[in-house]
């Protein structure tokens, strides 16, 4: 972390990883420019995604089906297909 913060290498959005930001801290930095927007009448796309091993043990079919159901189509069900298309898993592990 030293040698990111000396070459000055983290974007200040960065808010994992760091002292005194968190997920919370970049909830309440999303909710502010979200009102913002609103207020402005601007247009507001948001998309989290959780890249947990998760999508490894759901059934892929399975999944698309039921988020069609849910009317998710187009360009963004065509994205999540690729992504889980031929997708794989390997674990790190770390030896000291």
């Amino acid at each position: 972390m030293s040698y990111l913060d000396q070459h000055k290498l983290i974007n200040k959005a960065q808010h994992g990883f760091l002292a005194k930001h968190s997920t919370v801290s970049q909830l309440l930095e999303c909710t502010n420019d979200w009102s913002l927007s609103m207020a402005s009448r601007r247009l507001i796309d948001c998309v989290y995604i959780d890249f947990r091993r998760d999508f490894d043990v759901v059934c892929h079919n399975k999944l698309i089906t039921k988020l069609q159901a849910y009317g998710i189509g187009g360009r963004l069900l065509t994205w999540i297909i690729a992504f889980l298309s031929n997708r794989t898993h390997s674990e790190c592990f770390y030896f000291r």
